[in-house]
């Protein structure tokens, strides 16, 4: 049976991949190795508190426009977290745009490249890369709606590296909670985010959400452990049919265990009662 590649959701042909190739020469395990690397070099908050202490391959191996890159690739399987990572890496402090484009048309990626770049400068509109690197891209066709990641997540991941004041570049040590992350709330919502391949809009109320909507935090609302939702009427018929944000609620929950944080009080708006206080 055919792999399913990002190449065949795009409707293109896949190829075979000389960043893939050099990854596998390097001992990284593809895919399961990328996005872990990627979250020592910097992708914070992707950290799942299971990734290898040690980084796997040290950038002068693996530059970090190759990671981006072959994050990126269309010739890899189809794995939305992944691409998320790689939407993530490609705007890396120190990254070189005459290096991505090249390395973007040797993978046959100028697409996908493109398309996280043109979102890049969208949000980052005084950020001069993403400039340069669309300058140097070529011009391609719009990517088919529903196969990359939704705009508004790269956006977010942007701001909540600015949050944390996380530079993506260096190894990492074994961290007891994301730094990217200035309170538990955000940990546990950027989870959920990254094992979703669409936006959804919870409500979310009590601590989580003063923690996530307001600066200059009393240091216990942002130690509260959990996340919770409120499913207002008109989501309801949505998120039942939705497989998927049920399922990133079940591993969200098994990743942050070991934190002991948790996202299990989900309640229909008929069952809360908010009080002013």
């Amino acid at each position: 049976m055919p792999v399913d590649t990002l190449a065949r959701r795009l409707g293109t042909t896949t190829h075979v991949s000389p960043l893939l190739m050099k990854a596998r020469r390097l001992g990284l395990r593809v895919q399961s190795d990328l996005w872990p690397l990627a979250v020592q070099r910097g992708c914070r908050h992707y950290w799942q508190g299971n990734e290898p202490p040690g980084e796997l391959v040290t950038p002068n191996l693996f530059s970090n426009e190759e990671l981006a890159t072959v994050l990126l690739t269309i010739a890899a399987p189809y794995e939305p977290h992944v691409i998320r990572c790689g939407a993530a890496m490609l705007g890396a402090v120190g990254n070189d745009p005459h290096q991505m484009t090249r390395l973007a048309v040797w993978e046959r990626s100028e697409m996908v490249m493109r398309s996280v770049a043109e979102c890049g400068q969208r949000f980052e509109t005084d950020n001069a890369f993403w400039q340069v690197l669309l300058s140097l891209l070529p011009v391609t066709p719009v990517p088919k709606d529903g196969v990359l990641p939704h705009p508004h997540a790269i956006r977010r991941y942007e701001r909540l590296r600015a949050w944390g004041g996380q530079e993506v570049h260096g190894p990492m040590a074994t961290p007891q909670a994301s730094p990217c992350c200035t309170t538990n709330a955000e940990i546990i919502a950027m989870t959920l985010d990254g094992l979703l391949s669409h936006e959804t809009s919870p409500v979310v109320y009590g601590c989580a959400s003063i923690a996530l909507g307001f600066d200059h935090l009393p240091e216990v609302i942002g130690r509260s452990l959990d996340l919770d939702v409120i499913l207002s009427f008109s989501q309801m018929e949505v998120l039942d049919a939705d497989e998927q944000f049920w399922q990133a609620q079940k591993e969200a929950n098994v990743a942050l265990e070991k934190l002991r944080l948790y996202m299990t009080h989900l309640f229909q708006e008929d069952r809360v009662f908010l009080r002013p206080v």
